[in-house]
């Protein structure tokens, strides 16, 4: 009977002995698998992978109206009424698998806020021009048979319509990507060697460093300028 019980003893210790061990190999097999996975994910993707998406910066909107608006001669002469500052407006690239780009604003409420400073400018315009003569806005509106909000409407419309092509398409073609630089090759044009951006590309982030054409750099250029992946 004390035989048959160390020989139940010893097998219960075995079977102990074998379950550890099969445990131990379990979680090996987990350990090794976890460290496939970590390094599947290591695994650094191309920038020619990593910019397909849309990314979207912000940019002062100020600069770029004011160059478009003094090459207006008449509105050129009375710019000094309109302010632009803190008007931001938000840039969208979208770099597609086919190897297409395309360059365009987007209206996020920024064409609103133009319109205002429009509007804003041309009351102080208005203002200082009938200033001791006793006639206000509302007289000349009158003269006009309109509303001051009408006629300001109508005032406002002109350099409006000079805003309104920044929300059309900008660009838009082909790309290459590599080796730090970024060629962006419009439609209907060849590869320039020269002619590329340089940039830094992580995976939610694009930053635009400096432009260069023919091997210049742009100092006029409004870069750098960092994107967010959007999507």
């Amino acid at each position: 009977m004390k035989k048959l019980k160390r020989i139940a003893a010893l097998l219960l210790a075995l079977v102990m002995v074998f379950a550890l061990c099969a445990c131990s190999a379990d979680g090996g097999k987990d350990k090794d698998s976890s460290k496939d996975d970590n390094k599947k994910e290591e695994v650094k993707k191309t920038d020619a992978e990593l910019i397909v998406g849309t990314w979207e910066g912000s940019v002062k909107i100020g600069d770029e109206l004011e160059k478009v608006l003094e090459s207006d001669a008449d509105m050129a002469e009375i710019m000094s009424y309109f302010d632009f500052s803190g008007i931001d407006i938000t840039m969208q690239i979208v770099f597609g698998k086919d190897g297409s780009y395309s360059v365009s604003y987007v209206d996020d409420g920024s064409s609103e806020k133009i319109e205002k400073a429009f509007r804003d400018g041309f009351v102080e315009m208005f203002d200082e021009l009938l200033e001791g003569t006793g006639y206000t806005l509302s007289d000349v509106a009158a003269w006009a048979n309109m509303t001051e909000d009408e006629y300001l409407d109508a005032v406002v419309e002109t350099p409006m319509q000079s805003v309104t092509p920044l929300y059309d398409e900008l660009s838009a073609g082909t790309y290459e990507i590599g080796d730090g630089k970024l060629y962006m090759i419009k439609d209907g044009e060849d590869k320039d060697d020269g002619t590329y951006k340089t940039y830094k590309l992580s995976k939610n982030e694009l930053t635009l460093k400096a432009s260069y054409t023919d091997g210049e750099k742009d100092t006029d250029s409004p870069f750098p300028m960092t994107f967010k992946l959007a999507d």
